[in-house]
């Protein structure tokens, strides 16, 4: 007793209705996954210079109000991201500042680290 034609028919409808739908998925999930790892590697770029930012002095030139862009020697070691940070005066409380990081990936994705620094 075989499969006849019809059951064999309706099994590759089956099937080939099954594969569509992953092959839909795996581009996707794809996608995901590389945005996923950028969006990594841009929260690493920030906490690297978010550290190194908190170790300076309070009265550090680095840590003067305004925003600061990343360049040369300061700039992420991929070349596909830039980094740059905003330092504000807290007020109204004295003596504390404001300081965010944002790294701009591929795709023009942000990530964005805030923290306050005290005298």
């Amino acid at each position: 007793m075989g499969f006849t034609l019809i059951e064999v028919l309706v099994g590759l409808l089956i099937l080939t209705i099954g594969l569509l739908a992953i092959s839909v998925m795996v581009p996707t999930a794809y996608t995901n996954f590389t945005s996923s790892g950028n969006d990594t590697l841009a929260l690493a770029f920030a906490q690297q210079r978010l550290d190194r930012l908190r170790a300076l002095p309070y009265t550090d030139s680095n840590l003067s109000a305004g925003t600061h862009a990343d360049t040369g020697a300061n700039a992420p070691s991929d070349s596909n991201y830039t980094r740059s940070y905003q330092v504000e005066a807290d007020t109204p409380v004295a003596g504390v500042k404001r300081l965010t990081v944002t790294v701009t990936g591929p795709r023009s994705r942000q990530v964005q680290l805030k923290t306050l620094i005290t005298q």
